[in-house]
């Protein structure tokens, strides 16, 4: 990256002076929400102790369902929580392994570590996650949630407690993207006394991890210090990563009502792993094979993120977020069969390494602020819980590519991409809940506006003189919900949203400057189900699902195997339902006390094209013998299995002994527009066949010594599958077994 450094032009130094000016404008207008005190609230907790005097024991926080055990009564639409109970028993060695749980959601390996997540929802296309709005403490953590917002980089999932799912209208009230759902993760809080914990764990595959967390109360501060270190190989040859992770939290209070949290964190990687997949030949010779030895991936993420509390009465309430980030990305990439794209046609059958190297580059800054208000006033006869907010955010992506022709080693070579590009967005959000009738029915309303302005400047075009082109969107973004309670046992829900998700600032904008006809993503979101408790210990959640598509965009890029931009695949259908239940064996027969089984299932038989659509395959991605021309309507979209399931059983005796096994199910998959069966030579294309993958752990906890032992096995039978035929084979991860030791202080 030296190189790129020395070569800044003057464009790049007029991004700084934008970036440096936005940045001083957000702290102002934070700054000035402290002085002027508006509120808006959270799940903070506020004891008096004094009649002038009040005492804040919990920090503030931003959550998309909450903690509380009757948080999902309320929620307007289905939800899901993954419990830090679950995650201590599970032992997850990504963020795929701890979701798979969760109904309507599709998790897609890669490199076997779930560096880079691939989540799909309800049948959306999973890779990169680019579907679904991913949160850290409320606050998006993707490269340019606007402009690029692909997971390139995943928080480990070490250092959280709790995740929490919404698929439902509420969603909204979160942005940018409205489709697939928000799946907030949220990080630990620092302890009100002083503690702390670290675990050690060793595994097959290089696998190696530490973990330690400390931290304590101390009068009005807290503060919590998280590290994780982890390493280990991935689900092929040649493939290994290495992850530092750093979190360290400030809290305090701010005069007598108000309080405020600090969140620093350094996340750093080291990977050396590639691109390009398998040949259909390849894969059958060696599955595990990769001839890309000299592809390395390193990525570094600094940031900041700071919540202020204040409740101006016993109703009204304010949370003022600030927060940015810079994402560092390096990722060199080795040539084959004579091109950097991994571009291969339909009839090739093998990857041929070539001598050169492309190295992209590319650094992200992201800042903005967010100020949320709550109120829970009464209006016209009615209670209301009102959520009101705006958000001011700012990107500057740097992308640069260099190229090598003469070693698949080098680190330095000659520039053929430099580009800038900017994205100010700001979103107004409101949203209401009230009860009109009687308080067992609570209807939930909302709307969203989001207006974005793009702008891309190619300092290479005309021989360095440069060019740069704009561009902008505005959309409303409407929602409604419906609860019915008839007993504390049983919720009825319904809901109808729109769906939208911005396109990503190089498919609004070509790089010769021009505006691109890319709509955003638009849909209508559709909700019917119902949350019971029919009997002591059993809890379970039924949801049937539509989204409409106006308009979906597709992955026809290099990333989907092929060398064009995404383009508008016009009307789509998903339709289907959810299955979600848990069952405590023991709360209905003594005898069989410490025995729990939960399982979700998604079962997805519509997801197609709908009007008039053609294959966007064209060129050498077709066998001799294809049309150019293919009518894709009525075909099945790719990547969205018809059937998944997660089903496990656990065992707990007196607290100390936790055992658990479970399974995960998913059906075969299309992979192309044109729903081929047989793979095609370069693996590209073909049906993925179903397969099932059993995990198991055993946790046995020493409470006299505050340690837990532990052994997790992952995919115990060794199952060979396939996850990924979009840039060629990527087999699923081998088995991997684990055994570590925690201890807390």
């Amino acid at each position: 990256m030296s190189l790129n450094r020395k070569q800044k032009s003057q464009g790049r130094e007029m991004i700084r002076k934008i970036s440096k000016k936005t940045v001083g404008y957000g702290t102002c207008l934070f700054i000035n929400f402290l002085v002027f005190n508006p509120t808006s609230a959270v799940t903070v907790e506020v004891k008096d102790t004094q009649p002038d005097t009040t005492v804040i024991y919990k920090l503030p926080a931003i959550e998309v369902i909450g903690e509380n055990k009757d948080a999902l009564k309320n929620i307007p639409g289905s939800g899901q929580i993954i419990t830090k109970d679950l995650l201590l028993k599970i032992h997850p060695i990504s963020v795929h392994e701890a979701l798979s749980r969760v109904p309507g959601l599709h998790l897609r390996d890669e490199e076997g570590l779930g560096l880079r997540a691939n989540i799909g929802v309800r049948g959306l296309f999973p890779t990169r996650s680019s579907k679904v709005l991913l949160l850290e403490d409320g606050i998006p953590f993707v490269l340019a949630p606007y402009g690029d917002p692909t997971t390139y980089y995943h928080p480990p999932i070490d250092r959280f407690e709790r995740i929490d799912i919404l698929k439902g209208s509420g969603q909204i009230q979160f942005g940018p993207q409205s489709i697939g759902g928000v799946i907030n993760f949220i990080t630990r809080t620092p302890p009100l006394e002083p503690s702390g914990s670290i675990s050690v764990v060793g595994g097959s595959r290089n696998f190696f991890k530490t973990y330690t967390t400390v931290g304590g109360t101390w009068g009005d501060l807290k503060l919590l210090l998280d590290y994780t270190r982890k390493l280990g190989d991935g689900a092929r040859e040649n493939i290994h990563s290495e992850v530092d992770d750093l979190t360290g939290k400030i809290g305090f209070n701010v005069g007598k009502k108000s309080s405020l949290l600090l969140k620093l964190n350094y996340y750093g990687e080291n990977s050396q792993v590639t691109y390009a997949g398998l040949t259909q030949v390849e894969y059958e010779q060696n599955p595990r094979a990769n001839p890309f030895k000299d592809d390395n991936f390193k990525a570094r993420r600094v940031g900041l993120h700071s919540i202020y509390y204040y409740p101006l009465t016993e109703k009204i309430f304010l949370t003022a977020n600030l927060y940015g980030y810079n994402i560092h990305r390096d990722w060199w990439r080795q040539h084959h069969n004579g091109a950097n794209n991994n571009v291969i046609p339909a009839t090739e059958t093998q990857t041929k390494p070539d001598t050169a190297v492309t190295g992209r580059l590319r650094d992200y800054w992201v800042y903005g602020v967010e100020p949320r208000m709550k109120l829970k006033l009464s209006f016209l006869g009615l209670k209301h819980k009102t959520d009101i907010g705006f958000r001011l955010h700012y990107e500057i992506q740097d992308r640069q590519a260099l190229q090598n022709l003469t070693s698949s080693t080098a680190r330095s070579g000659t520039l053929i991409e430099d580009n800038a590009r900017q994205t100010e967005a700001v979103a107004l959000f409101l949203q209401d809940q009230f009860s009109p009738f009687a308080k067992s029915l609570t209807v939930t309303t909302g709307v969203r506006l989001e207006h974005v302005n793009y702008e891309r400047t190619n300092r290479l075009y005309s021989g360095g003189a440069g060019i740069t082109g704009k561009a902008s969107l505005t959309e409303v973004i409407p929602g409604l919900g419906i609860n019915y309670t008839p007993s504390s046992k049983l919720t009825w829900f319904a809901g109808v949203h729109r769906g939208f998700a911005p396109p990503r600032t190089e498919d609004a904008i070509d790089n010769n400057g021009n505006p691109v006809e890319l709509d955003a993503e638009l849909s209508w979101n559709y909700e019917l189900g119902l949350r019971s408790e029919p009997v002591s210990g059993l809890d379970l959640e039924f949801t049937f699902f539509r989204l409409d598509f106006e308009n979906q965009i597709i992955a026809n890029s290099i990333a989907a195997g092929s060398a064009g931009p995404l383009t508008n695949a016009g009307q789509t259908l998903h339709q289907g339902g959810e299955i979600g239940t848990t069952f405590d064996f023991g709360k209905l027969f003594h005898k069989l006390n410490g025995f729990k089984t939960d399982l979700s299932y998604t079962y997805l038989p519509l997801a197609k094209f709908e009007g008039t659509r053609y294959s966007a395959l064209t060129g050498s991605a077709l066998l001799p013998g294809e049309p150019d021309q293919f009518l894709v309507t009525g075909n099945r979209l790719t990547y969205a299995p018809e059937h998944v399931l997660n089903t496990g059983l656990e065992f707990s005796h007196h607290e100390q002994l936790d055992l658990r096994l479970e399974a995960l199910y998913i059906s075969q998959q299309f992979t192309d527009d044109r729903n081929t069966v047989a793979p095609t030579p370069n693996g590209r294309r073909g049906l993925i066949p179903e397969y099932t993958v059993f995990n198991a752990s055993a946790n046995y906890h020493w409470k006299a010594m505050k340690s837990t032992f532990f052994v997790a096995m992952k995919n115990i039978f060794d199952r060979l599958y396939i996850v990924d035929r979009s840039r060629g084979v990527l087999p699923g991860m081998p088995r991997v077994v684990q055994v570590g030791l925690s201890r807390d202080f």
